[in-house]
C-alpha cells in the first residue's frame, strides 16, 4: 500500500512563510467569516438536493433563491417599477418549478 501525500505540508509552508493570513485578519468582526459557513451549507445542499429532486429543479431552486434574495434586498431599499419586474420572474421561476413536478397520469 502507498503512503498517502501529505497535504497538510503546504499548508505549514504557507503559514510559516507569511501571506496566508492576510495582516489585520484577527480585527475583522465576527460576521465577517459566516460567509465561508454559508459556502458549505449551500454547496452541501445543492449536493444532497441533486440526487433528490434532480439537476434541473435543484438550479431552479437555486436561481430561484438567488432572485427572491435580490427582490428582498430591492424591496427593504426601495420600491419601484423594477420590483414589480423582479417579483414577477421569480413567481415565473416558481411556477416553471412547479409544471416541471406534475407527474404525467398514464
Amino acid at each position: 500500500m502507498e503512503p498517502r501525500p501529505r497535504i497538510w505540508f503546504p499548508a505549514i509552508i504557507g503559514l510559516s512563510i507569511g501571506g496566508l493570513i492576510p495582516i489585520g485578519a484577527l480585527d475583522a468582526p465576527w460576521y465577517a467569516y459566516l460567509g465561508g459557513t454559508v459556502v458549505v451549507v449551500f454547496v452541501a445542499s445543492g449536493s444532497w438536493l441533486i440526487t433528490r429532486i434532480g439537476a434541473m429543479n435543484t438550479a431552479l431552486m437555486i436561481i430561484g433563491g438567488q432572485m427572491t434574495g435580490g427582490v428582498v434586498m430591492k424591496l427593504m431599499k426601495t420600491a419601484n417599477s423594477a420590483f414589480w419586474l423582479a417579483s414577477l420572474r421569480v413567481v415565473l421561476i416558481i411556477s416553471g418549478m412547479v409544471i416541471s413536478q406534475r407527474r404525467t397520469k398514464d
